[in-house]
C-alpha cells in the first residue's frame, strides 16, 4: 500500500537528489540549450540522471522543469517520465521513492524594477506570472508528482503568484498537491534579493500551510547552517524544515570545490540538532554527494 510524502516526512528524514544540470554538463558537454528541453529532445538522458540518483539513495527525484514556466508539454513530459522511473525503483527494492514538481523562480522579480532608472516599472505583472505558474502546476500535478517543490526563491511576491495558482489548479481539478517553498539567501545579512529575512519570508507563505519551508542554493552547507537555525527557529514547528545547499561558491573555471565528505560534515550536523526533515544538494552536487548523504542519514537513523 503506498503512503504519501506528508506520511513518510512524519517518520523519517528524506533525501532529495542533486543537481540535474551538473550531470547534464558532464554528459552532455556541448549542449547549449535549455537542460528542461531535454525532457522533449533527449528523455532517457533525464532519465538516467534520475536513475543515477535513485541508485545513490535519494528518496526523492525532482522534474527536469526548473525553467518550464507556461509549457505545458515539457512539464508533463517531465513530470511522466520522473513518475515511471521512480515507480520503477519503488517496484524493484520496495521502497517508496517520491517525485516533487520542480517549480524555479522564473527570469522575472515582482517585487523590484530591472531598469534602475524607472523604480516603478515590471517586466512582468502578477497575473501573467500567476498564468505561468498555473499552466506549469496543472501539467506537474496531472503528470503524478507527489509534491510541487517551488524552489530557488529569491522574490517573495513571485513565490505568492505560484502559491495562488497552486491554489488554482487544486480548485480547478480537485487535486490539492503538497507543497514544499524553498527561499535562497543572497548575502551574508540573511536576507533573499528581494530583501525579505527569513522570518518575514515565513511568515508570509505560512498562511499556504506548505508541508515543508526550506533554504537552497546559496554558499554551501556549512555557510547555511546558521540561516537554517534561524528557519527552524522562525517555522516553530508549524510545518517541516528542509535544505538542499550548492557544494559551495563556484570557483573562477565555474567549477564547485567541496568535496562530498566536506559537505557531509555539515549535513550530519543539520541532522544531529534536528533543523531539517529533508536534506539533498544544489548546485555542483552529484550522485556522489547523494551517496555519502545517504551513509549520513542511515547511520543517524540507528
Amino acid at each position: 500500500m503506498k503512503t504519501t510524502i506528508t506520511q513518510v516526512l512524519s517518520e523519517r528524514i528524506l533525501l532529495l537528489d542533486g543537481a540535474m544540470g551538473s550531470l547534464l554538463q558532464s554528459r552532455l558537454p556541448h549542449y547549449r540549450g535549455l537542460a528542461d528541453a531535454l525532457v522533449i529532445d533527449r528523455p532517457e538522458e533525464i532519465a538516467q540522471i534520475h536513475r543515477a540518483y535513485l541508485a545513490a539513495g535519494a528518496d526523492c527525484i525532482t522534474t527536469c522543469t526548473f525553467s518550464s514556466h507556461g509549457n505545458r508539454e515539457t512539464n508533463l513530459q517531465a513530470a511522466r517520465l520522473a513518475r515511471k522511473v521512480a515507480d520503477q525503483y519503488t517496484a524493484t527494492t520496495g521502497q517508496q521513492r517520491f517525485v516533487l514538481g520542480d517549480v524555479g523562480p522564473t527570469d522575472y522579480m515582482l517585487s523590484m524594477s530591472p531598469d534602475l532608472n524607472r523604480p516603478e516599472y515590471r517586466a512582468c505583472t502578477f497575473d501573467t506570472l500567476r498564468e505561468a505558474y498555473r499552466i506549469q502546476i496543472e501539467a506537474l500535478v496531472e503528470g503524478g508528482v507527489d509534491a510541487l517543490l517551488i524552489e530557488t526563491a529569491t522574490d517573495t511576491l513571485n513565490v505568492k503568484a505560484a502559491l495562488w495558482a497552486a491554489q488554482q489548479v487544486a480548485e480547478q481539478t480537485g487535486k490539492s498537491c503538497p507543497i514544499i517553498i524553498s527561499m535562497t539567501v543572497v548575502d551574508k545579512s540573511g536576507r533573499m534579493l528581494s530583501g525579505q529575512t527569513i522570518e518575514a519570508f515565513v511568515e508570509t507563505v505560512i498562511h499556504a500551510h506548505p508541508l515543508a519551508i526550506g533554504l537552497n542554493c546559496g554558499f554551501g552547507a556549512e555557510a547555511m547552517l546558521p540561516w537554517l537555525r534561524q528557519m527552524h527557529r522562525a517555522v516553530a514547528g508549524r510545518c517541516l524544515v528542509t535544505c538542499h545547499p550548492n557544494a559551495g561558491l563556484p570557483n573562477a573555471l565555474g567549477e564547485y570545490d567541496l568535496t562530498p565528505e566536506e559537505m557531509a560534515m555539515s549535513i550530519r550536523s543539520m541532522i544531529e540538532e534536528g533543523l531539517v526533515n529533508m536534506v539533498g544538494g544544489c548546485c555542483g552536487t552529484t550522485p556522489d554527494f547523494i551517496r555519502v548523504f545517504r551513509q549520513v542519514i542511515d547511520k543517524n537513523a540507528r
